[in-house]
């Protein structure tokens, strides 16, 4: 059985106040076990005072989050599949950083425990992306400390191993070391680019593991996790992966059979079982006989899901909170769309 938290969804509000301008606001879904949190944020007389709230009561009061610079800036954004993150973004003449913090709520506290950093550098024309993980209180984060290369790797066009790979329709490949694994990057449109990318990922004998498009690849430092993110325009999209849980074709235990509505239009049914801390199984849609591998682990109170096809092409995820019989959460594409429910 794929045990989860008891736990229930939660909404929270974001409410921006600006000076001179309306106040906007966000509302999302959160899971976290046995937290309601009500989310407000509010400009004070100096800049932006994020405010979190518990059943009504103040848990956290924020200064050093919210930024609106002409070189650097931070909003908090919405997750898709539940949660909220830290966007941070800077405009150097020469490197320009987009990262994302996801914001951790623990008896509560709050805290940031990784930041997912994707950088460009337009003089060099080279990508680096990477993460730098450190438990850090959320009043103690600094916004404008995240923007460095601690933890970052750059992709370059002198791997051997590039020359050995196929990638049809890649003229321009780029590529980066990752543990005992190698990820290759391609855009027509040049390294710069950061929406039409396709990221593919060989094990250490040259086997595609998976290839995604329109996801930047953010690699952790163990060699194995990893991160895929993109922007939609009403929230953002974090995954969390780990290769060796997309890698290999073992047969999981603990079976789980069950069906679920995607969009409340498409039936599917499914069978995930848990094999050394993974998750594997596949999926198929009602009245098709094609079935689509799923392959994942669960993170916290979420659970990630690449489905993998022809190829090992994935052309999307899932993000759950819930999966037994049924499954909650979200089934988000590749290319990047906008998240569908999953109930």
């Amino acid at each position: 059985m794929i045990k989860m938290p008891k736990s229930i969804f939660t909404t929270i509000i974001l409410t921006i106040l600006p000076a001179f301008a309306l106040s906007k606001t966000l509302s999302t879904n959160y899971q976290h076990a046995e937290h309601t949190i009500e989310l407000s944020a509010k400009e004070g007389n100096q800049q932006d005072i994020v405010e979190f709230y518990e059943s009504g009561k103040l848990i956290g009061k924020y200064s050093n989050l919210i930024i609106n610079e002409t070189s650097l800036s931070s909003t908090l954004v919405r997750l898709a599949g539940g949660g909220l993150a830290l966007e941070i973004d800077s405009n150097g003449s020469r490197n320009k950083f987009h990262i994302i913090v996801p914001i951790k709520v623990v008896a509560n506290k709050l805290y940031v425990n990784c930041i997912y950093k994707t950088a460009y550098d337009s003089v060099d024309e080279v990508r680096s992306v990477g993460t730098s993980c450190k438990k850090t209180d959320l009043g103690k984060f600094d916004v404008s400390g995240a923007i460095n290369d601690d933890g970052m790797i750059s992709y370059s066009n002198k791997p051997t191993w590039l020359k050995t790979i196929s990638l049809p329709a890649c003229v321009n490949p780029v590529g980066l070391d990752y543990g005992t694994y190698h990820a290759a990057r391609c855009s027509d449109k040049g390294i710069s680019d950061s929406m039409n990318q396709i990221i593919t990922i060989f094990d250490k004998n040259g086997n595609v593991v998976f290839s995604i498009s329109g996801y930047e690849f953010i690699p952790q430092a163990n060699g194995l996790n990893f991160a895929l993110i993109a922007d939609l325009q009403t929230e953002s999209i974090f995954f969390g992966g780990n290769l060796l849980c997309l890698s290999g074709n073992d047969s999981a235990a603990h079976i789980r059979d069950g069906t679920a509505k995607i969009a409340s239009q498409f039936t599917v049914g499914y069978t995930v079982g848990a094999i050394n801390g993974c998750l594997k199984g596949h999926y198929a849609y009602a009245g098709k006989s094609e079935s689509i591998s799923l392959n994942g682990y669960k993170d916290d109170d979420l659970i990630y899901l690449l489905e993998i096809g022809e190829r090992n092409v994935s052309t999307g995820f899932f993000i759950l909170n819930h999966l037994d019989h049924t499954a909650r959460g979200v089934w988000i594409g590749s290319p990047p769309k906008e998240a569908l429910t999953v109930n």
